[in-house]
């Protein structure tokens, strides 16, 4: 699990994230004022996912874990989505999960 530590206040961020053995993940945030939320879309080869509410969750991406070999997981203070644009700089935490951190995550939901 790798934190992404780059993120800020900027109302629409993007990055991209080096997975061994595969194509790079191209991540674009977008906070949107007037919904109080951000909203991310991800393109990886030929998967996309577009304007995906972010929410506090082990893995953002669990339902797509048969397509993609990764998946993100959001904490943050008492479990709230994060709501303003300075949500990355005032406890809430954005992680890249690889296959093994997945696995990981996984064993939590079946328990």
């Amino acid at each position: 699990m790798r934190q992404i530590t780059t993120l800020n206040d900027s109302y629409k961020q993007t990055f991209k994230f080096a997975l061994e053995g595969y194509d790079d993940i191209q991540i674009y945030l977008e906070f949107k004022p007037l919904q109080y939320a951000w909203f991310i879309t991800i393109n990886w080869g030929v998967f996309s996912l577009n304007n995906e509410r972010v929410s506090v969750s082990p893995n953002l991406l669990r339902q797509f874990s048969r397509i993609v070999p990764f998946g993100i997981a959001i904490s943050g203070p008492d479990a709230v989505d994060p709501f303003s644009n300075d949500a990355w700089l005032n406890g809430w935490s954005f992680y890249m999960l690889d296959e093994i951190d997945m696995a990981d995550v996984e064993a939590i939901y079946v328990k």
